[in-house]
């Protein structure tokens, strides 16, 4: 047999939560004496809680985050998405959001997922996003990841093959490169 309180961890409630077993039954009691019935209040202050950390959670993700109604118009964002909305001169006055941007992008594997060109400013550096894609009820939610730095190193490898291939085709030798698994990777005319 068992029987413990367990008092509530923010000093200014005053519940108790009695837990009781006698045998194989396990009793919860929840005591209050500020409300006529604890449990619907308490869960009240849980279900106000959880949506706090919601919005705090969201507001405070290190990546951006936004929301579009069914017309595309801005209806909510976060901080990181509102650094990204200061870089290109504040919010647009058509009410869209200032990613996605038009132009240029690439598909990926995810239908929901595409990759996009972001340029602030006409004279700033191009940024890539990943952007993820989400609709429920007439509403989008964005999620976006820089990848601007994978999206470079692609660029500098592509770069570095084709300088290499330039290269060895030049040479009088026959050359032959290998991957791992003992595929062809590339090789000269020689």
């Amino acid at each position: 047999d068992f029987d413990a309180p367990y008092p509530a961890r923010d000093p200014s409630d005053a519940s108790l939560l009695r837990v009781s077993r006698r045998g194989q039954t396990v009793s919860l009691t929840l005591t209050d004496k500020s409300v006529a019935e604890p449990m619907p209040a308490h869960l009240k202050l849980y279900r106000n809680r959880m949506r706090a950390l919601t919005r705090w959670s969201a507001t405070t993700a290190p990546y951006p985050v936004w929301l579009t109604d069914v017309d595309g118009c801005l209806l909510w964002s976060n901080t990181a998405y509102a650094r990204i909305e200061a870089e290109s001169g504040g919010a647009r006055e058509d009410g869209r959001p200032a990613l996605p941007p038009e132009g240029e992008g690439r598909g990926l594997p995810d239908r929901e997922q595409r990759r996009v060109r972001f340029r602030p400013t006409p004279d700033a550096q191009e940024r890539w996003f990943d952007l993820t894609e989400r609709v429920f009820e007439g509403t989008h939610l964005f999620h976006a990841i820089d990848v601007t730095a994978v999206v470079r190193a692609e660029v500098a490898q592509r770069t570095f093959v084709q300088t290499l291939t330039k290269t060895f085709a030049q040479l009088s030798t026959g050359l032959a490169l290998f991957d791992r698994n003992r595929q062809l990777a590339l090789f000269n005319p020689a």
